[in-house]
């Protein structure tokens, strides 16, 4: 952890990331955890907390369509997958993917500064369902 001094209050809302490890969850449900240990503590510093640790590459922060944001305490190299039925993400393991061609900057005027890859399809607790 990178983010200036490691406060108690940090190191809480950490550790109750990686509690909820493979869950990938929102900032509601990290403060939810902490207020059990810590009842004075704000939401609003939750949410301060986790966009300053995804700012300095400290947790994935991961933006889901109509979800709102979730977080990953997991920042090695994975992908993830949005499943369609029960919208849990999932974490998969696979092989990096060959580098992507990026359009270029010349022609459209942007700048990328990088990309987002999430896969979308079933988990497995929902394909064994069906």
């Amino acid at each position: 952890m990178r983010m200036g001094r490691n406060t108690h209050q940090k190191q809480s809302i950490l550790n109750a990331l990686t509690s909820l490890r493979g869950q990938h969850p929102t900032a509601e449900m990290v403060y939810e955890r902490v207020s059990q240990t810590i009842p004075s503590l704000s939401r609003a510093t939750v949410y301060r907390v986790l966009n300053g640790f995804a700012e300095h590459g400290d947790i994935l922060q991961l933006h889901i369509p109509e979800s709102g944001d979730r977080y990953d305490d997991v920042i090695s190299p994975h992908y993830h997958l949005l499943c369609n039925v029960c919208k849990r993400v999932v974490d998969l393991a696979a092989p990096r993917l060959e580098e992507i061609p990026l359009p270029q900057n010349d022609i459209s005027g942007c700048y990328i500064t990088g990309i987002e890859l999430m896969f979308l399809g079933i988990c497995s607790e929902c394909a064994s369902k069906q």
